[in-house]
């Protein structure tokens, strides 16, 4: 068995991957630029990479779609200069997408063949990226996630709502054109992901999974299950409406399931944080 390379291990996700995977090589900018082909052949060469997990990417929640620059440069372009060089030693790829690539119309349960049409470009990248995976015929697995709570992150939706909530403060979430929102802790997360890794075995060459709890995770009723947590007097008053759909997780090998349920999870952090 060659190296597990991490491309992306600076950011939120690998950083706490290299807590409980520090055996994997850990990547960030300035160990080699994606953008950059020499960057890229110089690092690989000579090294024995049997596994890749994709990280890297630029999140942009822009509703424009300019093709020629970020976060199309780095998510797209990017990629494909490092499947180039992926290419030409039959590495394996694991890729972390983004929920961001179905359509805020779908409703409901939503599995890997739900409506795709993403309204934001980061969700937009993340599908020609899924594309230029397939294109390029590796042997990949796809992880579709939604947006990522806990660990040492102290922002994002459910955080917020903890926080307000908490001191009685008026929580007014903000749903308009909301097609994504953090829904996953991170210790979850990496527990599926740990799964994942020893379970599947690439028998196709390109697979797409969603990785997620399975369950509803309607934001207005987390903030109202939040409330009721803390006994707050804390007022709930959301602008807009939101998209009703969760991803379903049933393609997952039954190992791969969270360490915690949904509101469980959100119970722990909840008394963590407070």
């Amino acid at each position: 068995m060659g190296e597990t390379l991490v491309v992306g291990g600076s950011g939120y996700i690998g950083r706490h991957m290299r807590k409980v995977l520090p055996e994997f090589i850990y990547l960030s900018s300035g160990d080699m630029n994606i953008l950059s082909r020499i960057s890229v052949a110089e690092y690989l060469n000579g090294r024995d990479v049997s596994l890749c997990i994709i990280l890297a990417a630029v999140k942009s929640y822009d509703r424009t779609a300019d093709i020629t620059k970020e976060p199309f440069l780095t998510n797209v372009a990017g990629l494909d200069i490092l499947l180039s060089e992926l290419k030409k030693r039959d590495v394996r790829i694991i890729y972390f997408s983004s929920m961001t690539v179905y359509s805020p119309e779908n409703s409901g349960a939503t599995d890997e063949n739900g409506l795709i049409a993403p309204m934001h470009g980061y969700g937009l990248s993340k599908l020609y990226a899924e594309h230029m995976l397939c294109f390029h015929n590796l042997p990949t697995a796809v992880l579709r996630i939604p947006g990522v709570y806990g660990g040492e992150r102290m922002d994002g939706y459910i955080h917020n709502a903890v926080r307000k909530i908490a001191k009685g403060e008026t929580f007014e979430p903000d749903f308009t054109d909301m097609g994504y929102w953090c829904t996953i802790h991170i210790d979850d997360l990496l527990h599926m992901l740990i799964a994942f890794i020893h379970s599947y075995t690439f028998e196709k060459r390109f697979e797409i999974f969603n990785l997620s709890y399975g369950e509803d995770t309607d934001p207005l009723a987390t903030a109202v299950f939040i409330k009721k947590f803390l006994k707050s007097e804390s007022e709930i008053r959301h602008i807009g409406s939101y998209s009703k759909f969760y991803l379903t997780s049933s393609r997952l090998d039954s190992g791969c399931r969270p360490l915690m349920r949904y509101y469980d999870r959100l119970s722990k952090y909840i008394r963590e944080i407070v």
